[in-house]
């Protein structure tokens, strides 16, 4: 459902987007695949390698802070 001019910058309502859920046994491709989502969806794009937050990217590998923890740090990066 596209919804005025919003969709012509790729924005689109969460309905229309595919949920990604991390749970305990997740595997190391399953985390990376969050971190990606994450930086696609805060900040629009994937980052290169440099621009990543390593710190709090290998705190989510190692359950050290939930998602929901990650998502803020990235919105405030």
């Amino acid at each position: 459902m596209a919804f005025g001019p919003a969709s012509q910058l790729g924005i689109a309502l969460s309905e229309d987007t595919d949920t990604i859920d991390l749970w305990p046994s997740r595997s190391n491709e399953e985390v990376e695949t969050v971190i990606r989502t994450v930086y696609k969806q805060v900040l629009g794009n994937i980052l290169m390698e440099s621009e990543r937050q390593a710190v709090p990217q290998s705190q989510l590998k190692r359950r050290e802070i939930s998602v929901s923890n990650f998502v803020q740090i990235v919105a405030k990066s």
